[in-house]
């Protein structure tokens, strides 16, 4: 087995860096999470990507316009005065 076969089952644990980057796309895309940084340990925090969980641990989408489109409801009143 593979390293990066592991990494999906053990990625909330260590990181993972794959000797060529493109291995590590399909399992990236394959966690439920709402980001995945592939060979950097800590991209930094950016208020236009999402920040948070899935499941238990969170909505997914806060800190970012994502979260923001979400948490709106936009609605039309129209009147005649």
């Amino acid at each position: 087995m593979r390293l990066v076969d592991l990494s999906v089952p053990l990625a909330t644990d260590m990181p993972v860096y794959p000797g060529d980057p493109r291995v590590a796309i399909a399992p990236a895309l394959s966690v439920a999470a709402d980001g995945v940084n592939v060979t950097h340990l800590d991209m930094g925090s950016q208020s236009e990507m999402p920040h948070g969980g899935f499941k238990k641990s969170g909505y997914g989408k806060d800190l970012s316009a994502y979260g923001f489109e979400d948490y709106t409801r936009v609605k039309h009143v129209m009147t005649a005065l």
